[in-house]
């Protein structure tokens, strides 16, 4: 416990710990876990498109009457290994969250309010800006989403501008 940890998604600059009281070796367990988890969820994610691709692909080779091609069946076969992706990322969710519980010592409740208190810690202004910030453009392309599609496309791009921009100050 005397070494200092480098700052990770697990655990960042913040004014408290949120993994103070666990030893090293619960840290790399559960840095372990979260890794393993998302990369699940990467490995779902990319087999779905993988899978869009190449049933786009089908349809332009094959024309028409590519669904009664015995090729159409590969990319839906790998669209639906997604599906087991997803199953075992989600397991893997169940046991990050177990070793969390376990190692903290704390319920799910406190651990999202301590998250909620690690955010919202001074300077205040930079994060309520950016939260306004994203509720406004939230609004704004769901307005324009379906009447004017380059007006959406300047929304979404000057939110996620400025949003960068108002994080910088993080």
């Amino acid at each position: 416990m005397g070494r200092k940890r480098k700052p990770s998604m697990l655990n960042p600059h913040h004014l408290f710990d949120p993994f103070v009281g666990m030893s090293d070796d619960q840290v790399d367990r559960l840095a372990h876990a979260w890794r393993s988890m998302t990369r699940w969820y990467e490995y779902s994610v990319a087999l779905v498109a993988v899978g869009i691709l190449g049933m786009v692909g089908t349809n332009l080779l094959l024309g028409p009457d590519w669904a009664s091609s015995a090729w159409a069946l590969l990319p839906e076969l790998v669209v639906l290994s997604s599906v087991v992706c997803l199953a075992v990322a989600v397991a893997k969710t169940v046991v990050y969250w177990h070793f969390r519980l376990k190692f903290s010592g704390k319920g799910f409740l406190a651990i999202q309010r301590d998250l909620v208190v690690g955010y919202w810690r001074r300077p205040y202004l930079p994060r309520v800006i950016l939260a306004v910030v994203v509720v406004i453009g939230i609004v704004a392309a769901t307005h324009f989403r379906g009447t004017d599609p380059p007006i959406y496309l300047l929304i979404l791009g000057a939110v996620f501008l400025i949003a960068r921009r108002i994080k910088a100050y993080f």
